[in-house]
């Protein structure tokens, strides 16, 4: 595994329970590889957490004071869908992710902290319901 994959690979497991996820099969259909099928596993927990807050915000348990924390989530959310999106495309076109791997882990990342810092100031964003 070289050194750009493995670090995508462990960027992107962060937001996964354990390291075991690197050991485990391919779960979720039309994956193409593990970094597909991890990036789609963190956009699916990130987009329930986003669900979630939203429908907390809507109903007023959610601080209005707090939208710009929520807010700076979603747009990491959507800059990790973004680049999910592009992977998956080439991998599926035999085009070559090597130069996606890095705008995946960093988005990867940049989703993870803003996560972090929504659950800190509203630690009900990471418990599904």
């Amino acid at each position: 595994m070289n050194g750009k994959l493995l670090a995508a690979v462990l960027a992107l497991s962060l937001c996964m329970p354990g390291c075991a996820i690197l050991n485990k099969p391919i779960n979720h259909p039309g994956a193409v590889d593990k970094i597909d099928d991890i990036a789609y596993g963190a956009l699916l927990i990130y987009h329930d957490s986003i669900e979630t807050t939203k429908k907390d915000l809507a109903d007023g348990t959610f601080p209005a004071a707090d939208k710009p924390v929520l807010n700076k989530f979603i747009d990491a959310y959507n800059a990790l869908d973004a680049a999910t999106t592009a992977y998956h495309k080439a991998a599926l076109d035999h085009t070559g992710t090597s130069d996606l791997l890095s705008k995946i882990s960093d988005a990867e990342a940049a989703a993870a902290a803003a996560f972090a810092e929504l659950v800190k100031i509203y630690p009900k964003a990471g418990v599904k319901k």
